[in-house]
């Protein structure tokens, strides 16, 4: 009978989570390094995330950096797969989870609110699984991209006013 260990090590394996400054975004980057995954954590917060990088390095012994970036810069997207490549290899899991929500009532919605939760909440996990793919395709090696989803994609509110957020995860 197969242990649990090998059944889910991701010993091996190389992940990268965006939004792993807080809420599911740490989580994912916990549940990876549990399973023995190396992992590049990235957010605006950078301090952040590299408080988890040491807190997973010396917790789950495994290679954990902290990567501070904004997901909606081509240049730090670059930067980004750079730096987490360097540090871990070849990155095989990515974590589409950065995401922000503005709230308010949809006739009242500043332009900038619109753009910016698009610009995260669904240009950036684009922009990212293409670089992320093509570093797979030229190391001709298999790998995962999570897209990071929410109820609200499929229901809407009126208590929290997400219609950016809600149009995007749609």
């Amino acid at each position: 009978m197969d242990s649990l260990e090998s059944l889910f090590s991701l010993r091996g394996h190389h992940a990268l989570v965006t939004g792993a400054s807080s809420g599911l975004g740490v989580e994912c980057a916990k549940a990876l390094a549990i399973a023995g995954a190396d992992v590049a954590l990235v957010a605006r917060r950078g301090d952040r995330v590299t408080a988890l990088a040491d807190e997973l390095t010396r917790t789950h012994r495994v290679k954990a950096i902290g990567i501070g970036a904004d997901v909606t810069s081509d240049a730090d997207l670059d930067r980004i797969m750079q730096n987490a490549s360097a540090a871990l290899g070849t990155l095989d899991i990515l974590v589409n989870n950065a995401g922000v929500s503005p709230t308010g009532r949809a006739e009242r919605l500043r332009r900038e609110f619109w753009d910016q939760t698009l610009a995260v909440n669904l240009t950036a996990p684009m922009m990212l699984s293409q670089r992320f793919a093509r570093a797979l395709i030229e190391a001709k090696r298999p790998g995962r991209v999570i897209m990071m989803g929410s109820i609200y994609s499929t229901v809407a509110s009126g208590v929290y006013h997400l219609s950016a957020y809600i149009a995007a995860k749609g």
